[in-house]
């Protein structure tokens, strides 16, 4: 069974600015820009120059207005704004500057 096959919601092409920190009780916490690669009903891909732990929480923002629709169910669409889990974390081989893809989920 292929990766694709495995997916419970379809991926829905995307490159949207994000801006996204650890969700805490302190300002104080480090935030970053990104892109949001990809998002389904369950969550999102994105990358960032940095990257955070597997089940960190993050306090995720779009920062472009054009917000893409999703294929399927109105529900399904893109949050703007959100609470998400990561997932997994991966370095992204990038010569010129360091890279992170991560997957978060939605949290409900």
């Amino acid at each position: 069974m292929t990766e694709k096959e495995k997916r419970m919601s379809t991926r829905n092409p995307a490159e949207i600015g994000i801006v996204c920190q650890p969700y805490s009780s302190t300002r104080a916490t480090r935030h970053c820009t990104g892109v949001l690669r990809n998002f389904s009903d369950g969550g999102v891909y994105v990358e960032a120059p940095q990257g955070y732990r597997p089940g960190t929480i993050l306090l995720i923002r779009t920062t472009n207005t054009a917000i893409p629709a999703a294929d399927h169910h109105p529900n399904e669409g893109l949050r703007t704004i959100c609470l998400a889990e990561v997932r997994w974390l991966q370095d992204l081989c990038d010569p010129e500057t360091t890279r992170h893809g991560m997957g978060l989920g939605y949290l409900q």
